[in-house]
């Protein structure tokens, strides 16, 4: 006996590429010490992810490597950043999927 069922599904909130809004570097789970946007780890599409420090603009880390997250180290100085500072995060995706936008921003506080 074969069943098929089908159902329209609706999201009505973006899912901004599955990010999560916190991290800790120091954290022995591999998934919770550094930051990736998760979809870009399982998808194959060219991407640029910038952190960047809200204070100045800075540019804080770059990554077009889904296996390169942020570990919290300021590229600037290569210091940690501080604790409980949320930093924003920007991708911009070069080869969208039909009718998804080709930027995504968030915040990033590392703990």
């Amino acid at each position: 006996c074969v069943s098929i069922e089908k159902e329209l599904i609706t999201v009505s909130s973006d899912y901004n590429l599955l990010a999560v809004n916190a991290f800790n570097p120091q954290s022995l789970n591999s998934r919770n010490n550094t930051f990736m946007p998760f979809a870009l780890t399982i998808r194959e599409t060219p991407f640029k992810l910038i952190v960047l420090d809200p204070d100045n603009g800075g540019l804080v880390f770059e990554s077009t490597d889904a296996d390169n997250a942020w570990d919290g180290i300021d590229r600037r100085d290569g210091v940690m950043v501080p604790n409980n500072k949320a930093y924003i995060w920007k991708v911009v995706i070069q080869d969208p999927l039909p009718d998804e936008k080709s930027t995504y921003t968030g915040t990033i506080v590392r703990i």
